[in-house]
Order: C-alpha cells, then sequence, then structure tokens
C-alpha cells in the first residue's frame, strides 16, 4: 500500500497564518512598536542636549487613579495647537497612550500590564495592578527624587524614548500621561531637574503635574468593568482594597 503523504503545504499555510495572524493583529492595534520594539525609535541625544532643550519647554504628566478620567483630560489636552502629546495607541504603540508603559527608566504599572498578570498566581498575594500597586510598599512605588534611578543618564534614556513619540517638540509644551505619577511624581520631577552640569546654578523647573480624582466607587466600578467582571461589583473580593 503506497503510504500517504502529508499535506505539507496545507500545514505550512496553516502554521504560517497562526504565527503571522496575530502579528497582524497586534501592529493593527499598536502600530510599528508591536513588531520593532519602542527603543528602535529612541532618540540619542545626551543628558546635556535634553537640559539645554527643555530648559524654555514645560513637561506637563498627568497623574491619577487608573478609570479615573486622565485619557479624557490627555485627549481634551492635546488639542490645544501649543502643546504636543503621545499620539493614538498606533501611533504611541502602547495601551491608552499611557507614558509609563513606553518607558523602562521607573516602574510600569498599568492597563496593559493588568490585564497581562491577572491571571498568575502571585495576582491575589501581591500589591500589584490598576486596583492595589499604589498601596504597595513605599520603596517600590512611592518613587522620589532621591530614588538610585533618578540620574542624568536616565534622564536621557527616558526623553530619549518619549521624545521620539511627541509629535512636535518645537511646541512650548510637552504631555505625558502617566496615571502612576500620582505616586511617583518626585521622581518624574527629580529626573526633569537633574543638574547635569555640576553647577548649583538654580534653574527654573519645567516640570507641571495634573491629577486627577474621581469618587472610590466609581473608581472600583471602572476597574472591575475594565478587568472583565460583572455588572455588580463583589466587594468581598477585596477590589476596593
Amino acid at each position: 500500500m503506497k503510504r500517504k503523504e502529508l499535506p505539507l503545504i496545507p500545514l505550512a499555510a496553516i502554521l504560517g497564518f497562526t504565527v503571522i495572524l496575530p502579528q497582524i493583529s497586534r501592529y493593527w492595534m499598536f502600530g510599528p512598536t508591536a513588531i520593532l520594539g519602542h527603543a528602535y525609535f529612541d532618540l540619542q541625544k545626551t543628558p546635556e542636549e535634553w537640559k539645554e532643550l527643555i530648559r524654555d519647554k514645560t513637561i506637563l504628566t498627568i497623574g491619577g487613579a487608573h478609570r479615573s478620567g486622565t485619557t479624557l483630560l490627555w485627549e481634551c489636552i492635546t488639542n490645544h495647537p501649543d502643546i504636543t502629546g503621545f499620539g493614538s495607541e498606533f501611533e504611541s504603540g502602547v495601551s491608552f497612550s499611557e507614558g509609563v508603559l513606553m518607558q523602562d527608566v521607573l516602574p510600569q504599572h498599568g492597563v496593559a500590564t493588568e490585564l497581562a498578570i491577572k491571571s498568575s498566581d502571585d495576582y491575589d498575594r501581591q500589591m500589584v495592578g490598576v486596583g492595589k500597586y499604589a498601596l504597595a510598599d513605599e520603596a517600590s512605588v512611592h518613587l522620589t527624587e532621591q530614588d538610585d534611578r533618578v540620574t542624568a543618564e536616565n534622564l536621557a534614556k527616558l526623553l530619549n524614548r518619549y521624545g521620539a513619540f511627541w509629535n512636535n517638540l518645537t511646541k512650548p509644551v510637552w504631555v505625558d500621561k502617566s496615571p502612576p505619577a500620582a505616586v511617583m511624581s518626585r521622581a518624574f520631577q527629580g529626573l526633569y531637574n537633574i543638574n547635569v552640569d555640576g553647577s548649583d546654578e538654580p534653574k527654573v523647573s519645567p516640570t507641571r503635574f495634573l491629577f486627577t480624582t474621581r469618587h472610590p466607587i466609581a473608581n472600583a466600578y471602572g476597574h472591575h468593568h475594565l478587568l472583565g467582571g460583572s455588572d455588580v461589583v463583589p466587594f468581598d473580593t477585596g477590589i476596593l482594597q
């Protein structure tokens, strides 16, 4: 009996389709960074070049609890002709165009990371995710200008990443929408204010912050809905903790 040959071409087509389709889907949502990564687009400016560039600029960071309206506020503000932002998810390459999800200088806490870890074993035991991270120990989330990561090198690393995705660096105001800045604002400010030339000459800070708040019950419902919960928040599961 003649042995049947495997249908290699159809199998290869199916295998290729299963590999390529997710990449197409990611590209459709998050643009070129889904394939190339954010680092591919990094600028190559030095700390000294960035300090000179931001001398007459304002870096406005929008922060606050996730699901408290930071995205709506950011969308409104970036419509101003003197303000530049990161653009859409396709342009920024991250969920809700949150700057903190683009960078790797400071910890990432956000919607995308929440969805990625919610099925892990550590999710229920550790202070992680959009609703709990801000209640973790001081050293892990409440970062200040004394943090070891506040260095001139990291200033350049952060702005080389952000600068590649801000639409127009000639505008006087650059906006970063990073909800966790609500607990890491002093670290962000320390980076932007860092003295790179060794002098004691006082500098005008380019940093400004705008924080949003929302009623905690409404905020809890927003978290629960985001994570695929039911219409009724199970208050006994600790979602409000």
